[in-house]
């Protein structure tokens, strides 16, 4: 989850309302991951989904840009323009570009891996929080 806070513009209304959140996945945080870290043979990237879970008022995204990244590998982005947010609003993260292979190389190495989300909104002294899940399927070796 991404918690997003585009700040006041001190009193006075900004003309947008600019914005940086990030969060950190660590696979090895998860038992039952790390658990099986050793057997895991593969970790293939089905779907990357972002979801507004909440939002403090509707507004307009008008520029924003979301990076996966990790060590020694290159990130994986996408960019959205004029985009209206509200709570359930989904946006797709294609694969245009190969960013699922290098989600994928990511998610193998078994690394950390960044979640960052900057932009601006036509809204300031706004919060919304970005719900982003990585649909996988796991090929392990059970013995």
């Amino acid at each position: 989850n991404l918690n997003v806070v585009v700040e006041s513009a001190g009193g006075e209304k900004s003309l947008s309302g600019v914005f940086y959140a990030s969060a950190e996945i660590d696979p090895m945080s998860n038992d039952d991951f790390a658990e099986y870290a050793e057997k895991i043979k593969d970790i293939g990237v089905e779907s990357v989904v972002a979801e507004v879970t909440s939002i403090s008022m509707p507004a307009v995204l008008l520029s924003a840009d979301l990076t996966i990244s990790s060590d020694n590998v290159d990130p994986a982005s996408w960019a959205f323009a004029n985009e209206d947010l509200h709570q359930g609003k989904t946006f797709t993260l294609g694969n245009e570009n190969g960013q699922w292979d290098r989600v994928q190389t990511m998610l193998n190495n078994q690394n950390l891996i960044t979640v960052v989300m900057e932009g601006s909104t036509d809204e300031d002294n706004l919060e919304f929080t970005l719900k982003v899940t990585i649909g996988t399927e796991v090929v392990a070796n059970p013995l």
